[in-house]
């Protein structure tokens, strides 16, 4: 299932099969067109044979590394060949905030990384500061995913730099040795 806010992406047509599905549309802030996806088999023909700009997402069910199991089995074969797809495809992935496990079974005794977004450069380009983060797990397995896209920069945050006890203090001693 693929849900967005519709004020950000504008949805034009969906491919699907039984291992893949591809929402096109438009994302505010890419130019062209976006192809949201949320399974990864097969799916660099279809990069392939669709510019745009591309972002996968969702349940990848499988780990690219070690650390993203805890009190699981790791396949180093399994993991090799996910990020070979990745490397293939062009994509990068985002830091993973709120938290470092997306998957619990058994209570937490057993926990991985199994959600992800993984976007081409183009998005990368157009969203460098996007984040990516993990939410509260409160109806599923699974904590859902959350991309949230760059933010307009508006230049310097205001500063204000305000010491209260250096308005009594006496400093023309310091100046008068200069």
């Amino acid at each position: 299932m693929n849900i967005w806010d519709t004020s950000v992406f504008r949805k034009v047509h969906t491919l699907s099969s039984r291992y893949y599905i591809a929402t096109h549309g438009h994302w505010v802030g890419v130019s062209g067109i976006t192809i949201l996806v949320n399974l990864w088999k097969e799916l660099i023909e279809l990069k392939r044979s669709l510019d745009g700009t591309w972002v996968f997402f969702g349940d990848f069910n499988v780990v690219r590394c070690a650390n993203e199991r805890f009190n699981y089995g790791f396949c180093h074969y399994i993991a090799y060949d996910f990020n070979n797809f990745i490397a293939e495809a062009g994509l990068h992935e985002y830091n993973l905030g709120g938290r470092k496990f997306t998957y619990l079974r058994d209570e937490g005794l057993k926990m991985s990384k199994l959600d992800r977004f993984l976007v081409c450069q183009n998005f990368v380009s157009n969203q460098p500061s996007s984040s990516v983060t993990a939410l509260p797990r409160e109806h599923s397995d699974h904590c859902p995913i959350l991309l949230k896209p760059s933010i307009a920069d508006f230049g310097p945050p205001p500063f204000h730099f305000f010491n209260s006890w250096m308005l009594n203090k006496d400093f023309s001693n310091v100046f008068d040795n200069a």
